[in-house]
């Protein structure tokens, strides 16, 4: 004889239940059946190594630094489950319009170009074991001079609403509705990820320079030139020098990021 027992927990915590198995010939057997019950809690707990407190303050907006066209920046976030039990998870990362943002809406949007541009996030789903932290590389690479913004939820899957310990954490919109018991998708976290391509221009002072021509020979003469970034972000830079007279003529470069 097989017995299948469900078990649905209704509360956070250990649950005992006793039940007797009676028999025609008036056996009795006592069973007990315990379990579990866990609430699922996630927690951001460092960004780019900063330490956060959740019961203080939260994430909402994660700034990356100006950068240059077709150049990847990238920021470290970690995610704790505080729980037990495995939780599945999801990133889902759009893109936003500039005017829909200074509207304050979120519904006409453009979803992330499949070539890989603007914010990408990695490991993008999998699965929180219990009492795990995973860092998330979050990544961003514009091709337009522009601002960026962008909107990312991490989807908790296959979850009942009942089971999240902090339900106001959970970005629901009024307009949805979800069946008591019923394993779904929740929206868990909300972020924005907020960055901004720029054009990038350099100045050389002088632009040229002729050395006099009444010249010791086998004497060093030297000159400086200053070079100048005129963009607001740094710019990794290299001098290739003509062939020309190369025996005659050397570089000296200190560093090449201005």
């Amino acid at each position: 004889m097989e017995l299948k027992v469900s078990f649905c927990p209704t509360q956070e915590g250990p649950i005992q239940e006793s039940l007797q198995l009676k028999s025609e010939d008036g056996t009795i057997k006592p069973y007990a059946f315990c379990g579990k019950g866990n609430m699922v809690e996630l927690d951001v707990v460092k960004l780019e190594g900063k330490e956060f407190n959740p019961n203080i303050e939260r994430i909402k907006k994660i700034y990356f630094p100006e950068t240059l066209p077709t150049l990847k920046i990238k920021k470290i976030l970690s995610l704790k489950n505080m729980t037990l039990v495995k939780v599945k998870y999801h990133w889902q990362v759009t893109l936003l319009e500039q005017e829909s943002l200074y509207r304050g809406e979120v519904n006409n949007i453009s979803q992330e170009t499949e070539k890989g541009e603007t914010f990408t996030v990695h490991p993008a789903k999998g699965e929180f074991n219990p009492d795990e932290t995973i860092d998330f590389e979050i990544e961003f690479k514009g091709s337009e001079v522009q601002p960026y913004y962008a909107q990312a939820e991490v989807i908790v899957d296959d979850i009942p609403i009942e089971s999240i310990k902090n339900k106001e954490v959970l970005n629901l919109s009024s307009s949805l509705s979800f069946s008591k018991n019923k394993r779904t998708s929740l929206p868990y976290f909300q972020f924005h990820f907020i960055s901004r391509v720029n054009g990038f221009g350099v100045n050389i002072e002088p632009s040229i320079y002729i050395f006099p021509q009444s010249l010791y020979i086998n004497k060093t003469y030297s000159k400086t030139f200053v070079l100048q970034n005129l963009s607001t972000c740094d710019i990794t830079y290299s001098i290739i020098p003509l062939n020309l007279l190369a025996d005659k003529f050397s570089l000296s470069v200190p560093n090449q990021t201005v």
